[in-house]
């Protein structure tokens, strides 16, 4: 079982430093800069920490692909309740969904720490870092993967959509939908190929993606897998929207 404990400590109006460690081995603080007019700071700087130790200083050494075999050791009863659903806290919501998007299975548990733990005392190894916790990118669900079609948003619809189609399409369900998932996307060879999809059909999902996005439609020409990848048209990743099995043949774009 892989534990991350924190502990958030208001330092100022605008700052919370959150304090963490995967065991006496590997600690250090993270300093999240808030805005003054937040509410309930140190629960929201110790979601935005977590976050960013799990998936940006990958304190485990790697991305987590689900929660399992993971446990977070939390300050804030406003965590577990969010995780419990029983939150009132409508604020913090957003800045939750990272959890129940990316970190199925995962536990997590209300621990009592003090700066006096010997897990939070720093040593000349403590990471210390800042970050600006008023971003919006922090309220975003999707974690983004390095795969061979560039760097991509996956959403839970496309992970979750994969698992149900897999059994058919691939001849069984894997144990870790978003595992297997990244794993196909990460091939190389010119695996996947872009297509067009029938004239209505691509009409259809035009609509529902909106104009702020060009929706690209890509092949895998091994197992019949489609994605379907909506890109912001002022640039960056794009997110993985859903995935489907087509027999029918498309054309090559």
């Amino acid at each position: 079982m892989m534990r991350l404990s924190t502990l958030p400590i208001l330092m100022a109006d605008s700052l919370v430093r959150v304090h963490w460690s995967t065991g006496l081995a590997r600690n250090g603080y993270v300093d999240v800069k808030v805005a003054t007019s937040s509410k309930d700071k140190e629960t929201l700087a110790e979601l935005i920490a977590i976050r960013h130790l799990l998936y940006k200083s990958q304190v485990f050494d790697r991305k987590p692909l689900w929660g399992r075999g993971l446990e977070l050791r939390v300050a804030s009863v406003q965590i577990l309740d969010l995780h419990e659903r029983t939150s009132r806290k409508a604020d913090l919501y957003p800045y939750f969904l990272y959890v129940t998007a990316c970190l199925e299975h995962i536990k997590i548990s209300l621990k009592y720490h003090s700066l006096d733990d010997d897990i939070f005392c720093l040593y000349s190894k403590s990471t210390v870092e800042t970050i600006d916790g008023t971003l919006e990118s922090h309220t975003v669900p999707n974690e983004f993967w390095q795969t061979s079609l560039g760097e991509l948003f996956l959403s839970k619809h496309a992970v979750d959509q994969f698992a149900m189609r897999s059994e058919a399409g691939l001849g069984g369900l894997p144990k870790n939908p978003r595992a297997a998932l990244l794993r196909l996307m990460a091939s190389g060879n010119n695996r996947f190929v872009r297509v067009e999809l029938p004239a209505m059909v691509a009409v259809h999902k035009s609509l529902k993606y909106g104009s702020e996005c060009i929706s690209e439609y890509w092949l895998d020409q091994h197992s019949g897998l489609h994605l379907t990848i909506a890109k912001p048209v002022t640039g960056g990743p794009g997110t993985v929207v859903t995935v489907f099995f087509r027999t029918a043949r498309q054309r090559v774009a």
